[in-house]
């Protein structure tokens, strides 16, 4: 079975491991939610003025109200179930929310889902009869065709 992680932080598009990442959102004045993002948490001692978020003291200085919580919370029926609750409750929109979804309940598609347009233009997949929802073995396909590895296996690898 293909993993869950690590992702791809939205800002700066390195990788991050679940307990380094977060979930946030912005909310308009008009109480619309936007911009659900992954990205690396700023930790306390990181230089300020620089971290991967909305948040006011980040490179992203937007003025917003920003709803932000841990990765680890959003990885569970639990998550899942907060991930459709926001999506209602705070208005965020139906396909950021089903995006996110599939990037974090949907085994290999964050590492596959840079590889689907070429897949799909190369014949290596069919394109889904809905854009953005592939199956298992349109991803199972991705990860072979283009040989992508399985970090978190190699990082336990290479742990002490």
């Amino acid at each position: 079975m293909l993993p869950l992680g690590p992702w791809n932080c939205d800002y700066c598009g390195g990788t991050i491991k679940m307990k380094d990442g977060w979930l946030e959102y912005l909310t308009d004045e008009d109480h619309r939610s936007y911009g659900l993002k992954i990205f690396h948490h700023m930790e306390i001692g990181e230089p300020l003025g620089y971290c991967c978020s909305y948040q006011p003291n980040g490179r992203r200085r937007v003025g917003l109200p920003i709803s932000s919580c841990n990765l680890v919370h959003f990885i569970s029926h639990d998550g899942l179930t907060e991930l459709l609750k926001i999506q209602k409750y705070d208005k965020l929109d139906a396909d950021e929310v089903s995006l996110m979804i599939r990037r974090l309940h949907i085994p290999g598609y964050e590492q596959a889902r840079p590889f689907f347009e070429t897949a799909v233009r190369e014949g290596i997949i069919h394109p889904p009869s809905t854009p953005g929802f592939f199956c298992q073995e349109d991803i199972q396909a991705v990860w072979s065709h283009y040989r992508i590895q399985n970090l978190n296996t190699l990082q336990q690898e290479q742990s002490p």
